[in-house]
């Protein structure tokens, strides 16, 4: 289940330049079609939008394939768009340019309660599904879990989650009631946020990271 992750001891040739909304991305790496423990969207592959910094991509490996090492009941982490190769703007998305943004799909119980693929099912307040007639539900322990995987990522720092209001609100709650550390719980609830200018994030999780070391003209 686990892949080979880029040694840590390879020079990083990629770079970050400029802004998540302006910028490009130089010698980005690509995140290949997933091993078990995660999946790449059928049209994040076909458009070519699976590159990112080193740091991002070798962090979506880690991150996924620790969540599989723990939860053998879950369904395989659907990964979403990243960036073209050498970056730019993504005719869907007003980010995604420099290779630190990464679109996770939302883990998903079906009727019976088991784990499946994500299908990018939007969610409503109560975490059921406005598509298939609501018979899909909003896996609030298993998307808590990744995001306390992110938060602790060596790979990157975390410098924003965009997820719908009321799906964070889920998820705090869980964790909270779950009994995780305070800090941790207040940390979350400040990256998690829905920035004015974004759509409302009710079927995926978007993620950004900081500027890797190094990337001198990268810009947070």
């Amino acid at each position: 289940m686990l892949v080979a992750l880029l040694s840590a001891s390879a020079p990083d040739r990629t770079e970050s330049v400029g802004h998540p909304f302006s910028g490009r991305l130089k010698n980005g790496i690509r995140l290949e079609k997933g091993p078990d423990s995660y999946q790449l969207r059928w049209s994040t592959a076909k458009r070519g939008w699976n590159y990112g910094t080193r740091a991002l991509v070798q962090g979506v490996r880690r991150v996924a394939d620790q969540l599989a090492r723990v939860d053998l009941e879950a369904a395989p982490l659907m990964v979403g768009n990243l960036s073209r190769r050498g970056g730019g703007d993504l005719p869907c998305s007003l980010s995604h340019n420099t290779g630190r943004d990464v679109d996770f799909g939302l883990y998903t119980l079906d009727k019976n309660g088991r784990s499946v693929p994500s299908r990018y099912y939007r969610f409503d307040r109560d975490g059921r599904s406005l598509e298939a007639g609501g018979r899909y539900r909003f896996d609030v322990a298993r998307n808590w879990r990744l995001v306390r995987q992110l938060l602790s990522s060596p790979d990157f720092e975390v410098t924003t989650l965009v997820l719908n209001p009321h799906l964070e609100r889920l998820i705090l709650q869980y964790a909270r009631e779950s009994g995780e550390p305070d800090d941790l719980v207040e940390r979350a609830g400040r990256l998690l946020q829905l920035p004015g200018y974004a759509n409302l994030h009710r079927n995926h999780l978007h993620l950004r990271i900081a500027c890797p070391r190094g990337h001198a003209r990268c810009v947070d």
